[in-house]
């Protein structure tokens, strides 16, 4: 419903993508980075990149995107937001075709 998007979803999802978005960094590569956080595996200390983390970040940018453009609200998200999404990674080994905790 649109309203409860508009007065209660819509805040909480701007809220959460502009968090990520502030923690990406550009990678000299052209993707983005999300560095030295405290993965699912705590005893790993902090790494960059974990797939538990990037999936959230990227899940969360790509809805408050598509929120956004629901409502109207496109000059309300940061204008990065869906390369951002785009170009995180999520760590995966090609050899053993699984993926990966962390970089």
């Amino acid at each position: 419903d649109i309203e409860w998007l508009r007065s209660i979803g819509w805040p909480v999802l701007r809220g959460v993508a502009a968090f990520w978005a502030s923690r990406a960094v550009r990678t000299s590569e052209g993707a983005y980075s999300i560095k030295d956080v405290i993965d699912v595996d705590e005893q790993a200390g902090r790494v960059d990149n974990t797939g538990y983390t990037n999936a959230v970040a990227k899940l969360s940018l790509t809805n408050a995107v598509r929120a956004a453009q629901l409502l109207g609200e496109g000059v309300a998200i940061g204008s990065n937001w869906s390369s951002i999404a785009e170009a995180l990674p999520i760590p995966f080994n090609e050899t053993g075709q699984h993926h990966i905790e962390f970089e």
